[in-house]
């Protein structure tokens, strides 16, 4: 299976500002509005029990699963036991079926906290009362959900909350580090060569997806960076030895990787060189053709006026029905030649 999309993610701070410096908890406990106790209020509100986004703007960004999509996932093999095993987790949230778990893990948007700046961290006790914190959280986006949209739905939903609990801290909403996610059609010319070189190494056409998004930060990173196409084509097999002590990939599966980067630049190079399919999405599947962009032409200087037709007319007339040149060089045309022109040139052109 090959996806067309990869996901993008945004980094947030929550910033809640009380005092203007440190406080004793045993001198202002209780007296004063603590940042501390704001920020794990505002973080709980964020998720659910299930830990599901309750900001339903972000939720109805996400793209419904074909049904297609859900047999790919049904068919996908996936052992829950060695998922657990490897990652050393004893449950999961969604341990129902097989194709929930795949589903909520490729087609769903997530959220993850990762701690709290300007909070006591250290070994042992303190009884100090921080009053200016930041809680980070990151959200996984998919396909249709910007950056822009998120961050504003974000701010909304924690002012409105803020209010609900009627909060006397400073909140600010601050964007951390951020990357739109990436779509491309399954009908574009990379997807389509893509294909061609696979099916012509392993004799199988693979399956195209958008709505099951790959999740890999240095792609996403390079498309933001060079603001290129990118193509993912697949390299091993999920049951290779990755990210370990001793990495390896088979002998079979490296001589067809050979082949198969081989065949896509072959195939790259039979594409056109500048295609509108590189600015408007999927431009030639819409008109049914693919073209080309015209080249740059030069923009005239000077436009022509309403008589210049009727400059080019004794230049039009043959040499020996053409005037002969004035005597004096002077003398300057009446505006009845001009007016006349056309005319006299039909009688002169007419068989007598």
């Amino acid at each position: 299976m090959m996806s067309c999309s990869l996901t993008g993610w945004a980094h947030f701070g929550l910033e809640m500002r009380g005092a203007r410096k440190t406080l004793e908890g045993g001198l202002a406990g209780r007296l004063v509005y603590e940042p501390m106790t704001d920020v794990c209020a505002l973080m709980n509100s964020l998720v659910d029990n299930l830990h599901v986004l309750q900001i339903p703007a972000i939720q109805h960004m996400v793209r419904p699963t074909l049904v297609t999509e859900w047999a790919l996932i049904e068919s996908a093999i996936f052992s829950e036991y060695a998922y657990k095993e490897q990652f050393g987790i004893r449950r999961l949230r969604f341990e129902l079926t097989k194709a929930e778990l795949l589903h909520n893990r490729w087609c769903q948007s997530t959220m993850s906290m990762h701690g709290i700046e300007g909070c006591y961290s250290r070994k042992g006790s303190s009884t100090a009362l921080p009053m200016s914190v930041m809680a980070k959280f990151s959200i996984k986006l998919l396909p249709d959900q910007t950056v822009n949209l998120v961050h504003t739905h974000i701010e909304e939903f924690l002012r409105t909350k803020c209010e609900e609990l009627q909060t006397r801290t400073t909140l600010k909403v601050h964007l951390l580090d951020s990357c739109d996610p990436s779509l491309w059609g399954l009908d574009a010319r990379y997807s389509k060569a893509l294909v061609r070189s696979i099916s012509r190494v392993y004799q199988l056409e693979p399956d195209l997806s958008m709505n099951i998004v790959t999740c890999l930060p240095i792609a996403s990173t390079f498309k933001k960076i060079t603001g290129k196409p990118i193509i993912l084509m697949p390299y091993a097999h999920r049951m290779d030895y990755s990210h370990v002590v001793n990495e390896s990939i088979p002998k079979q599966c490296f001589l067809r990787n050979i082949k198969l980067c081989t065949g896509l630049m072959h195939e790259l190079s039979l594409l056109p060189a500048r295609c509108k399919c590189d600015v408007i999405f999927e431009y030639c599947n819409r008109q049914g053709i693919a073209e080309m962009l015209k080249p740059p032409t030069q923009k005239t200087l000077h436009k022509p006026s309403i008589f210049a037709h009727i400059r080019r007319t004794k230049s039009v007339m043959p040499r020996d029905q053409q005037p002969g040149p004035e005597t004096d060089p002077n003398k300057r045309k009446q505006l009845k030649d001009w007016l006349c022109a056309p005319f006299r040139r039909n009688r002169m052109s007419t068989p007598k």
